[in-house]
């Protein structure tokens, strides 16, 4: 299930089941939390630094996602929620390794 706000159902493997909607609808995915165990969230905006420009649109899109799709998990009965935050949260670029020292993106194998 996506709204697609960042992406394109020409991306979507053939075979997965796919809805178009949005999280903070839970009417329009109820039907799919029935018999559920566990529900893996991973919707946020996808750009980023929006924050700096849409702030509200983040803002829905990352906690008033996640309100309505706890509500409607516990609604259904799901014992267990797996919430996956953005990788945005980290930035672009170089990251820190273990010990404070910096490393690639895509980082090579060693010989």
């Amino acid at each position: 299930m996506d709204n697609l706000l960042g992406g394109y159902k020409e991306n979507i493997p053939n075979g997965i089941e796919f809805r178009t909607a949005d999280c903070r609808d839970v009417q329009d995915y109820a039907d799919l939390l029935d018999g559920v165990g566990v529900v893996y969230h991973c919707a946020a905006a996808p750009y980023e630094g929006l924050s700096v420009f849409s702030p509200y649109l983040v803002h829905e899109h990352t906690c008033g996602s996640t309100i309505a799709v706890l509500s409607g998990a516990l609604a259904a009965g799901v014992k267990r929620f797996v919430y996956c935050s953005s990788m945005a949260r980290y930035g672009a670029g170089v990251f820190r390794a273990n010990g404070g020292g910096r490393r690639p993106d895509a980082p090579s194998s060693a010989p």
